[in-house]
């Protein structure tokens, strides 16, 4: 039975419950929605929308599904057996390694690291300046 109603659609939180954990286990909305009892992915977007706990659940969910993808990189190298497979391997890992960075970007995403130590004065900015002036 659904716990209630919007838009239209229900929202039934032992369904949800079951979505979140699947996520977490790191499948896709779409590879969850193949199941005959499991919702659409759309209809779980709208949940995260208009449900605000079922939004922070999900939240946490899609964290520990980077994880879960990262678990599945070195299984994926490792079937690698010539180079057809090393070549979708590479597609697999690199899309994975592409979806951490973007949900985890403070772990996961790539890093830039700018340190300037240095001190410049305002007469050497005036005089740096003129000096391009007269070139």
């Amino acid at each position: 039975m659904a716990d209630f109603k919007f838009n239209g659609l229900y929202y039934d939180r032992a369904v949800g419950e079951i979505v979140l954990k699947r996520l977490a286990e790191g499948n896709s909305l779409s590879q969850i929605a193949e199941s005959f009892d499991m919702p659409r992915p759309c209809t779980v977007l709208c949940w995260v929308k208009n449900v605000p706990s079922f939004a922070e659940k999900y939240k946490e969910a899609r964290e520990m599904q980077v994880y879960a993808l990262m678990d599945q990189v070195i299984d994926i190298a490792d079937a690698a057996i010539d180079k057809n497979t090393a070549a979708i391997a590479k597609v697999k890992i690199d899309t994975r390694f592409k979806l951490a960075g973007k949900l985890l970007p403070n772990i996961f995403g790539d890093k830039t690291d700018i340190n300037v130590n240095g001190k410049i004065t305002l007469e050497q900015l005036v005089l740096g300046s003129l000096n391009k002036k007269e070139e």
